[in-house]
């Protein structure tokens, strides 16, 4: 099983990045493997809390588009998932705010 981390997902999802296109290849040879591939949901709550940080290397994801990027690289389905990344970013834009 190819597993996915973090780092992939962030510069698949950041286009401005050098590594974005090979973050991008990366992840479609893993999706069409035969060994399977996943993540771990803590790899979901970094993504969201790195790419929608205020002060993200750029400038912050909004959530939807941190939301669509998940969504593009099959983190999440358009079902519950999708709910459940948007529950984690709120929670942790809740966080940045507190401190």
């Amino acid at each position: 099983m190819i597993a996915l981390d973090t780092n992939l997902l962030v510069y698949a999802h950041r286009s401005a990045v050098a590594e974005h296109r090979s973050a991008r290849q990366a992840i479609v040879r893993a999706r069409s493997s035969s060994d399977g591939w996943g993540f771990s949901l803590p790899v979901v709550g970094e993504f969201w809390s790195v790419v929608t940080h205020p002060t993200a290397a750029g400038r912050p994801s909004a959530p939807e588009e941190a939301h669509r990027g998940a969504a593009e690289q099959a983190l999440v389905d358009a079902g519950d998932g999708a709910a459940d990344l948007r529950r984690i970013g709120r929670r942790r834009s809740q966080d940045v705010t507190r401190t």
